[in-house]
């Protein structure tokens, strides 16, 4: 998304990407500058900008009622800051139990229709940058991974 990164205001920026979506088969956008960012995808009625805390984004969009999000989001705030493990939380594929809503694991292993990427973007309130992308094959395998760590103090919420 070049006209992102080209854009005076990015909160134009992300809504513009919104405006076009149906240009794109299935995506889910963040993007952000200075303590603000915003969320786009496809289907949305409009880029959401998002505002300090945890936030969980499935297939059906960003914090979506949902009891596999909600047991994901649990886990996150009970784990330790680690990447490692809220990744490991995220390839939690046993058996979750019986409830209301959706009863599949949080990992789904299914060739036709399954998990093929874990994603955690951490924002530090000093500006410290973590993104972990874990992507996975047809079989729910590992298939490559991604960490990169950067400061940035203008991403540090209530600056700029």
């Amino acid at each position: 998304m070049p006209a992102f990164l080209a854009a005076g205001e990015p909160g134009a920026a992300a809504a513009a990407i919104q405006a076009d979506a149906a240009r794109y088969a299935g995506f889910h956008f963040l993007g952000g500058v200075r303590g603000r960012a915003w969320y786009a995808r496809r289907g949305a009625r409009a880029a959401t900008p998002l505002g300090p805390g945890l936030h969980g984004i499935d297939n059906a969009g960003l914090d979506v009622d949902d009891p596999r999000l909600e047991r994901a989001r649990r886990g996150f705030a009970a784990a330790a800051p680690d990447s490692d493990a809220l990744l490991a939380l995220l390839a939690d594929d046993g058996d979750p139990g019986r409830g209301a809503g959706d009863d599949r694991p949080i990992f789904i292993r299914a060739p036709e229709f399954g998990t093929r990427c874990s994603t955690i973007l951490r924002i530090a309130g000093d500006g410290a940058l973590e993104l972990v992308e874990r992507r996975f094959c047809a079989a729910g395998e590992p298939h490559g991974e991604t960490r990169l760590a950067w400061h940035a103090p203008a991403a540090a919420a209530g600056s700029g």
